[in-house]
């Protein structure tokens, strides 16, 4: 990387000053090494501010690649709907696949996606996680289909997901859950 350059750049440019040290006087040395360690912490600074800036590319990079293209309780397919037990079904399915896409979208941007990671590839994330809410939002469970209010509030909540916090975690699995997603039958 980049950083990792200048901070060997940094280091061989200093080495041939602390190698003078030795016939230098104690003053010397210490500017010496003060002005070697400066020279290191910019680097560092530099290196790290490098990587926020590759960071926030890449995760405004995968948001844009892959948003969520459909919108909460919207069925997707265009065929008409003959009964309601089909418009439920078309209801519940365009839902899974909206959460599937906003989970699997946090996943990359949170850098969970990949060889050796949770997610092998995005088609792995989106399986499992697909898998996981078609099981969660299926007709017996969810006979009368799925709040829009709900639902948007979950996938607000995933979206807003900070990558190392728990208590973001704990505020989406409380705004994703199937109890509040469902609509009740009346």
């Amino acid at each position: 990387m980049n950083g990792t350059k200048i901070l060997r750049t940094a280091v061989v440019l200093t080495f041939p000053t602390l190698l003078f040290a030795c016939t230098r006087s104690e003053a010397e040395r210490r500017e010496d090494v003060r002005e070697a360690e400066g020279k290191a912490q910019e680097a560092r600074a530099e290196a790290n501010e490098e990587r926020r800036e590759e960071t926030k590319e890449r995760r405004e990079d995968v948001e844009r690649r892959t948003e969520p293209r459909i919108q909460p309780n919207e069925p997707e397919a265009t065929k008409p709907v003959t009964n309601a037990a089909e418009a439920v079904k078309g209801l519940t399915a365009a839902s899974v696949k909206a959460i599937t896409e906003a989970r699997c979208v946090r996943e990359e941007k949170c850098g969970n996606v990949g060889p050796g990671q949770d997610y092998s590839s995005t088609k792995a994330c989106q399986e499992k996680i697909s898998a996981h809410w078609r099981d969660e939002l299926n007709a017996y469970d969810c006979p009368g289909g799925v709040v829009t209010k709900e639902l948007s509030e979950c996938l607000e909540e995933i979206k807003n997901e900070d990558c190392a916090s728990p208590f973001d975690t704990l505020g989406r699995v409380v705004a994703c859950r199937s109890s509040d997603l469902c609509k009740a039958l009346d």
